[in-house]
């Protein structure tokens, strides 16, 4: 528990006035992308707007940048708190390459207290599945 007290994205959330648990929580979340799931160009970033940490970064399946939101499998949220989100966040914008979409993704990332970390992506619209 001591080395992640001292990690930088832990300790830059803290003196961005983000709680302990919510750091923490971004910390395990940051690793598991970057260590696990081999994310590159990953970073952690806090929203001004609405003072909500998020880690953007890509994988190796899709060719643009990925933005998640942590949350502890404590927390709670619904549909306004999803659109306050979307609003406010630099979602990427999918489709076909060189599609002018306004389809954004977003992932929310839950951590439970045994640190498995969970996704699940939301869209902004319907988001139909194109068998290749």
């Amino acid at each position: 528990m001591e080395k992640y007290l001292q990690h930088d994205v832990y300790l830059r959330l803290i003196s961005q006035g983000i709680e302990e648990q919510r750091a923490l929580c971004v910390l395990q979340m940051y690793l598991d992308l970057t260590l696990v799931k081999k994310w590159t160009q990953t970073r952690v970033e806090v929203c001004d707007a609405i003072r909500v940490p998020f880690i953007t970064g890509r994988n190796e399946k899709d060719d643009f940048e990925q933005v998640v939101v942590p949350m502890l499998i404590s927390d709670s949220t619904n549909v306004a708190a999803l659109q306050e989100l979307m609003e406010n966040l630099p979602l990427p914008r999918v489709g076909s390459s060189g599609s002018n979409s306004e389809l954004k993704k977003l992932i929310l990332g839950i951590l439970d207290s045994d640190s498995t970390c969970v996704y699940y992506a939301f869209y902004n619209s319907l988001h139909f599945i194109v068998k290749s």
